[in-house]
């Protein structure tokens, strides 16, 4: 990955980030060789007290008994640990795990996306888990330097990596062919991801040439203004830099898109999902885990890197922690050490991967040639050169992108005047950033 920016944020539910995909490939360790400490180092004393630890978790569909079975795994291991895998839906959770941390009742281990590190940080209700690596001897130097820095506040560590990924541009190879391109040759530009669109678009057939939605979904704009050279904010001075020339020309751009047809109108991420796997849409951007529906509705589609604009190639890089609260005793801290470098060993890190469809963060396995011959996650891991991952340490990212951002794309879509819109949504910035000083 190229570098950690201050942008706009990526936020995404949880409930969609984790409906991965399974691309029913085996379990392998490969030829990587993994930092994590071997089985031996994290097994533990067999002398200690027998520890029980509760991770909460928000897993759905395939990702949930996916992780059960790694966790019934690790407690038939003789160490002396049992993992109560308790999973539940992301809204629960969120809801839930407040109540817990207030109340001092959490459990030992839970996960968060990387928009809750802030305000973890800010309010002090995690454990700083920087000293993770020496008390296992997990190899933080194989891990993407990113995925680490992304998770921490103030210096201290407030979640370990567990998922990594970024945005992709998904087309239908079946309406490339009817409207007359190369099925196996997709957009490499946003200029050329237009003139595709364009071309694909085919009102009587209610055939759109792509897909932007303007709620519920990743923030695909965010991709396209900062490849075209604009920002969101300046977080070292906590101060919006939203309304400048090169987004204007963006959202511009954007509209022009929208008033011609060549995306539905008024659409959720969920609604864009199902028309592109009604085999309406040409292109999309989104996650990894769209291509379990594409696939198990047999589409005939292709997945690739983000596209270029005028100034770089970004996308959209996003990401889910290990986080362990501060009312954990020290024995079950050490017990969620244990079973989080179990996860990071080589055997589990790459079925994980495999199962799912998500890109590695451990560096060693992008070489796994299990993972190179994959044909997703071989594509997933190109994340690595063009991923950004925003809002580091901000408390108000998810407040930003509900409440001003998607809000703004949706009324320059409706038609609405670009530049008033942008100055609008400035000045909102503005004043939510106040409230990070």
């Amino acid at each position: 990955m190229k570098r950690l920016v201050s942008g706009i944020l990526a936020a995404l539910l949880a409930v969609t980030a984790f409906s991965a995909c399974n691309t029913n490939s085996p379990a392998s360790s490969g030829d990587a060789t993994s930092g994590a400490s071997s089985t031996e180092a994290s097994s533990g004393d067999a002398q200690k007290e027998p520890v029980t630890i509760q991770f909460w978790t928000s897993f759905t569909g395939p990702d949930d008994e996916y992780a059960r079975d790694i966790t019934n795994r690790f407690n038939e291991m003789d160490n002396g640990i049992t993992v109560e895998f308790d999973a539940m839906g992301a809204d629960i959770l969120t809801e839930k795990l407040a109540t817990a941390l207030s109340t001092g009742n959490a459990p030992a281990l839970t996960f968060q996306f990387n928009l809750q590190v802030g305000t973890h940080g800010k309010n002090d209700t995690m454990r700083d888990l920087s000293d993770f690596w020496e008390k296992t001897g997990v190899d933080k130097d194989d891990f993407m330097e990113e995925s680490i820095t992304a998770l921490q506040y103030d210096g201290k560590q407030i979640m370990l990596p567990f998922h990594w990924y970024s945005t992709y541009l998904y087309w239908n190879k079946d309406l490339f062919e009817a409207a007359g391109l190369d099925p196996e040759t997709p957009p490499t530009t946003w200029d050329e991801v237009y003139t595709m669109a364009e071309q694909i678009t085919d009102p009587s057939k209610n055939v759109y040439g792509i897909g932007f939605p303007t709620s519920g979904a990743v923030p695909w704009f965010y991709s396209i203004m900062r490849s075209n050279g604009g920002d969101f904010f300046d977080t070292e001075n906590m101060k919006s830099v939203l309304d400048s020339p090169e987004n204007l020309e963006t959202l511009k751009w954007i509209q022009d898109i929208a008033q011609k047809g060549f995306t539905p109108a008024n659409n959720t991420g969920a609604d864009l999902d199902n028309i592109m796997m009604a085999d309406q849409l040409g292109m999309y951007v989104n996650g990894p885990w769209l291509s379990t529906g594409l696939r198990d509705n047999e589409i005939n589609f292709g997945v690739t890197g983000m596209p270029a604009g005028k100034k770089d190639t970004i996308g959209v890089a996003e990401e889910y922690g290990f986080a362990v609260p501060k009312s954990t005793p020290d024995d079950q801290v050490e017990a969620a050490y244990e079973y989080i470098a179990y996860w990071y060993t080589p055997e589990i890190a790459s079925e994980w991967c495999l199962k799912n469809g998500y890109p590695p963060f451990i560096k060693s396995l992008v070489e796994n040639e299990d993972i190179k011959n994959d044909e997703y996650v071989s594509i997933f891991s190109q994340m690595e050169d063009y991923g950004e991952v925003s809002c580091v340490g901000l408390t108000t990212g998810q407040q930003i992108q509900s409440d001003v951002l998607f809000p703004m794309v949706e009324s320059i879509m409706a038609g609405n005047d670009a530049q008033a819109e942008l100055t609008k949504a400035s000045e909102e910035i503005d004043g939510i950033l106040a409230t990070e000083k």
